[in-house]
């Protein structure tokens, strides 16, 4: 098995055990929550705000698994009508493009968003916005490797085949 296919296998294993931890911690959250307000009749805000941010960071890590998995919405009209080695290039192309405007918006804006947010402080817990706010350049980080890793899979594949060929005449 290639390095890129291992690390992108531990890659997709450690963000999904955090992507369960993070909901885990949201349903505990909540039912705590329910259990102060109608058990002891105590209001305790601090539970839905933290429960809040777990579930931001619970998308945001969803999203770049989805990416992964090839799981985000997609409109597949032109894939179905181009060939397969026509189709294979444009998918490149589409990458190297989702790469940069990603690199962008992680440059732009999102690091911007998380610096902001460092000067910022939650309403009912001791925590910095900008450790919420983190979840968003996380995520693109984590795309912007899937999407790194995917394309050196098909380049050691399609090299891979190259040489089979080669051997075979």
């Amino acid at each position: 098995m290639p390095f890129t296919v291992s690390l992108k296998k531990f890659l997709s294993i450690f963000f999904e055990t955090l992507s369960v931890i993070t909901f885990c911690a949201v349903i505990i959250l909540l039912i705590l929550q329910v259990l102060f307000r109608y058990v002891f009749r105590v209001s305790v805000p601090w539970t839905e705000e933290l429960a809040r941010y777990f579930t931001i960071w619970m998308v945001y890590l969803g999203a770049a698994l989805a990416y992964n998995d090839d799981d985000h919405i997609k409109i597949d009209f032109f894939i179905k009508k181009f060939k397969n080695k026509i189709l294979i290039k444009f998918v490149e192309y589409l990458e190297m493009v989702v790469i940069s405007i990603f690199a962008l918006s992680l440059w732009l804006g999102a690091l911007l968003l998380v610096e902001v947010g460092m000067r910022d402080w939650a309403s009912t817990l001791p925590i910095q916005m900008g450790w919420v706010y983190l979840a968003l350049p996380v995520s693109l980080i984590i795309i912007i490797v899937f999407i790194i890793l995917k394309s050196l899979t098909h380049s050691f594949d399609n090299l891979k085949v190259k040489e089979y060929r080669i051997e075979k005449n």
